[in-house]
Formats: C-alpha cells, sequence, structure tokens
C-alpha cells in the first residue's frame, strides 16, 4: 500500500519508538487500524471493489464507519474462500491437501525417544507418550477437509515437510495415499548426494523427477519430493527482482531440467514445486500476480510442460521407483534440531509431558468427564511446531516473553477445563534460564575484557566466571527454578561442583579458540555457548533437580 501518510506515522515509530503511546492523535490511530487492514488486503480487491477503492483513495482521516466497511469487506473476501476452493476442487482444477490439525511435529510425536540426541536412562521426556495424538490430529485435519469441502484429501502435507518411517506407517494407516517431503530425504533415503552447480542447476535431476513408493505394513503410500533450489529462489530470492525476469528464469530452470533427461529410459516425470505458501507472496510486486501470470503463460505455451493434480498422477504413471527406507528429518536440515535438543525447547517439552501425564491420569479416573475433549484440545495445541521453532535457539520471534507467556497459559487451561488446580511450575517462564544466563554472561564479558590483557586469558576468564557463577546461583535458585526448598548443603556441593565443570569446559575452548585464531570475542562468544548448554543441563537436572 503506497500511502503518504502511512509512511509518516511509521517513521514517527521509527524516530520514537512504542514507549510512548501519546506520540499520536486519536484520528492518527484510527489512520493506523484503517491503513493497516488495507495494506494486507491483496490488490486485485482494490482494483474491483469500487467501495474498497474509495477507501484506499481516501487515504488518511478515516472515521469508526469506514473502518467497520473495511473489516465488513475483509470477511466478505474471507467468507469466499472456501466456497471457491470447493469450486475449483470440484471442477479439478486444484488438489487440496492438509496438515495436522495444530500443526505438529508428526515424526517427534511419533518416535521421539528414537529421534532425539543424548538421551539420558533418567531423562524424563525420553517418551512422550504421544503417537496416539499424532494419529488424531491427522485424522481431524483429513475429516475437516473433508466437511468444508465434500473431497477427502488424497495426500497429506506433513508439517515443516517433517518425516520418518513412522509418520509414513501411520499416514498409511489412515489411507493417505500420498505424502510429500525435500530433496534432502530423498538423498538421505536413496544414498544420492544431488550435486547443483554455481547457478543451482542439478547435474542429475532423474531421481528427483520420479515418484516413489514405500511399503508399508497395511499397503504401501506415495512419496514426491520437492526441488529444494527453486524452493528457496521462489521464497527468499524472486521476491526482490523483476518479477517477469524471475518467472523467465524459473521457466529457463525447468527446461534446463527438461533437457538433462531426454535419454531418460522412463516416459513420465514430475518436478515438484512446493513452498510453504504464507512465507514469499506479501514481498513480491502485486503479491506476485505477474509473476505468477506470466509463468504459467509460459508452461501453458510450451507443449512439452503439463501440470497435473498429484494423485492424477500418481494414479496414471506406472513408473514409481522402490524406496526401500525413508529417511528422518524435516525439509529444512535433515534433522529436528529446530524444535528439540536444546535446553529451552527441551524444557517446553518437559512442561507439555508433565501436563499431558496429568491429563491421561485423569482420563482413566473421569473418562466420562464433559470438558475432556476441551481440554485435550489445550494438549494439542501445544504440540504445535511453532511454540518450540521460537522457544531457545537459533530463533528469534523478538516477541519470545509472549509466546512462553501463551504456551503455559494453554497448558494452564487444560487443568480449569478439568476443575482442577494447575501445578506451580507453569507459572515459571520457560526463558528464565536465558535470561539469567544473558545477564551474567553480560557481567562475565565486561569483566573479563577489562583484566584479560592484564593478567591473561586463563586468569582473567577463571576471575570473570567467578564472579558471574555467585550472581548466577543467586539468580536462578530463587527465580528461574525456585529452589527455596531444597537442601542447601547438599545443593551447594552440587552447584560448586557443576560450576567447577562449567568453566573447565569454558576456559578449555575459551583458551583453545583463542590460540588458535587470536580472536578474544569469538574465543569468548562459542565458549560461552557450550558451556550455557553444559550450564543449563547440570542446573536443570541434578543441582535443583527437586524444585518442583
Amino acid at each position: 500500500l503506497t500511502n503518504e501518510e502511512y509512511h509518516r506515522l511509521y517513521q514517527m515509530v521509527q524516530a520514537h519508538g512504542t514507549a510512548n503511546t501519546d506520540i499520536f492523535t486519536n484520528q492518527e490511530y484510527a489512520d493506523i487500524m484503517a491503513l493497516f487492514n488495507l495494506a494486507w488486503i491483496d490488490p486485485s480487491f482494490k482494483t474491483s471493489n469500487k467501495e474498497l477503492k474509495r477507501l484506499v483513495k481516501k487515504g488518511k482521516n478515516y472515521t469508526l464507519e469506514d473502518r467497520i466497511e473495511i473489516i465488513d469487506i475483509q470477511r466478505d473476501i474471507i467468507r469466499k474462500i472456501v466456497p471457491t476452493l470447493k469450486r475449483l476442487s470440484n471442477k479439478n482444477k486444484i488438489e487440496i491437501t492438509t496438515s495436522p490439525y495444530y500443526h505438529p511435529i508428526l515424526p517427534i510425536l511419533l518416535d521421539y525417544k528414537n529421534i532425539r540426541k543424548n538421551v539420558s536412562i533418567d531423562d524424563e521426556i525420553q517418551n512422550l507418550k504421544t503417537e496416539n495424538d499424532a494419529k488424531v490430529q491427522t485424522k481431524m485435519a483429513l475429516d475437516r477437509v473433508e466437511e468444508l469441502i465434500g473431497r477427502r484429501p488424497r495426500g497429506i502435507w506433513p508439517s515443516e515437510q517433517c518425516i520418518n518411517a513412522p509418520t509414513l506407517e501411520m499416514l498409511s494407516d489412515l489411507g493417505v495415499e500420498w505424502s510429500i517431503s525435500d530433496e534432502g530425504i530423498l538423498a538421505s533415503s536413496i544414498d544420492f548426494e544431488f550435486e547443483h552447480d554455481f547457478k543451482g542447476f542439478l547435474k542429475e535431476p532423474y531421481h528427483l523427477l520420479k515418484t516413489y513408493e514405500y511399503k508399508t505394513k497395511k499397503s504401501d503410500i506415495k512419496m514426491i519430493f520437492r526441488d529444494s533450489t527453486i524452493h528457496n529462489l521462489i521464497s527468499f530470492e524472486y521476491p526482490h527482482h523483476n518479477p517477469i525476469a524471475t518467472a523467465n528464469d524459473l521457466y529457463d530452470r525447468i527446461k534446463v531440467m527438461q533437457s538433462k533427461i531426454l535419454s531418460s529410459p522412463d516416459k513420465d516425470h514430475l518436478l515438484t514445486i512446493a513452498l510453504d505458501g504464507e512465507n514469499c507472496w506479501e514481498n513480491y510486486f502485486e503479491d506476485g500476480s505477474s509473476f505468477l501470470k506470466t509463468l504459467y503463460t509460459l508452461i501453458t505455451e510450451d507443449d512439452t510442460l503439463e501440470t497435473v493434480l498429484i494423485s492424477d498422477y500418481i494414479e496414471q504413471t506406472k513408473e514409481h521407483k522402490l524406496l526401500p527406507k525413508i529417511a528422518a528429518g524435516s525439509g529444512f536440515n535433515r534433522n529436528f534440531k529446530l524444535w528439540i535438543d536444546e535446553p529451552v525447547k527441551d524444557l517446553a517439552w518437559t512442561y507439555l509431558k508433565r501436563v499431558r501425564d496429568d491429563f491421561s491420569e485423569f482420563e482413566k479416573r473421569e473418562p466420562l468427564n464433559p470438558n475432556i475433549e476441551l481440554a485435550r484440545k489445550e494438549l494439542f495445541i501445544c504440540e504445535g511446531s511453532d511454540w518450540f521453532w521460537w522457544y531457545g535457539e537459533p530463533n528469534n520471534s523478538g516477541q519470545d516473553n509472549i509466546f512462553d507467556f501463551l504456551f503455559r497459559e494453554h497448558l494452564k487451561k487444560a487443568y480449569k477445563f478439568l476443575n482442577s488446580a494447575y501445578p506451580e511450575f507453569l507459572d515459571k517462564s520457560v526463558i528464565k534460564f536465558l535470561v539469567v544466563g544473558g545477564c551474567c554472561t553480560f557481567i562475565d564479558y565486561s569483566i573479563y575484557m577489562m583484566i584479560v590483557d592484564k593478567i591473561g586469558a586463563l586468569g582473567g576468564k577463571g576471575i570473570s566466571m567467578g564472579c558471574s557463577m555467585i550472581i548466577n546461583y543467586l539468580l536462578n535458585k530463587y527465580w528461574s527454578f525456585d529452589a527455596k526448598k531444597t537442601k542447601k548443603g547438599k545443593e551447594i556441593t552440587r552447584y560448586i561442583l557443576s560450576q567447577v565443570a562449567n568453566i573447565t569446559v569454558n576456559m578449555s575452548i575459551n583458551f583453545i579458540i583463542l590460540s588458535v585464531i587470536g580472536q578474544k570475542t569469538i574465543a569468548f562468544l562459542c565458549a560461552t555457548g557450550v558451556a550455557m548448554i553444559v550450564n543449563y543441563l547440570l542446573q536443570r537436572f541434578w543441582v535443583f533437580k527437586k524444585f518442583e
């Protein structure tokens, strides 16, 4: 939305921040609300809807009636979505797939104890016992789409394209005919690494252009795998360039790939272009309209190319290749580390596991309680992938405290629906340990940088760590873990031993990196990062183990 007033208001926020809410007048707040909502309406509606054109042209001084009209127009657009999808589906113009209802990572729910690394015998979350949750959430999604569209999806888009063998077994058991993942998962599954040249072109695309058949206990399920380079170009690179040029670039890439399979022994080949739809289109000129129109024109005018519905293609082709194994991983990095195996993420899973265990015990005692399904819904919500995506490293939402608060509120609601008191630990922020770590790291770094040149790396690191260690103990005991009732003698002994291990790890890594590259800041940060993980695990599961 090109608007001088919106730009002026934006510049005011940049100059003054958001702490003072008095920087805007009531009229300016009204304009912000109106212009914000107008900005998120697709350009095609702004040219076809007369009232919307008038509201866009007005530019400022919006009234309450104007804002109500904008919301009514938005709701009218939204009301047309499902009927439009249903009409296109009935005409076989599109195929609708779905993901598990609250977007959980299926392999984590189905096989957590086997995909998680470094699990100890006494690890509280070594087994989540959420296998049935994965199946129920998937069936809920299939049922809901069938209810809305009138057709049951034949394929499943697993959340974040995360896949493993138990996931495919479960999908097959539910009657799902096909699923999808990334070329990296295919590479690991067939032990064939796809090589790209400096322009991103695949040297040997044949294996990526085939559909695969994976045998399950019940029957079999077909698999397709997307081209990673094309996904990244459409999602992250093309939005910053001329849409006509980028559409032609993508068409050229398709044709180059086609030229490399001219000698293929097979008749049928399928190039899968798949991306998370919310990530890119608002960054394109005209929300991607000119890009998509140009691309589809180029494809439809080429007699050697054909766009197909995946189920139709899978049903018609007889050239599926056998997939003897399926590698476990996501569409990002062939593992699940964006959701597990990190201290803060694991603490969030611990909270969820405890609440779920309480729920299971309650369900056994009162299976006919009318609020059982309402409580179960709260657990399903907390199994969604985004909570764990934003918790801990490496992602930062800029609003982690809000995510943390909402996550714990949903867990609390499960108890409220069952008329039970929720445990005190749900009042403890999952991210408190990181806040303490950040404060102590700042203290550690400040002291270290002041004295390292005077007494050397080992001495400087020892003194700075000692100071931050005392503050770390007090803050974690009385704030992060609220361990007021533990036996102080035993606890202090354990804490000292944990910090000896922590200092040993920190100083060793710091000394080694400093000796090799000579960069004080890099050495400090690397040492602190590793030591923080060690420190958290020791304090969380040993020093303050009985804080709850």
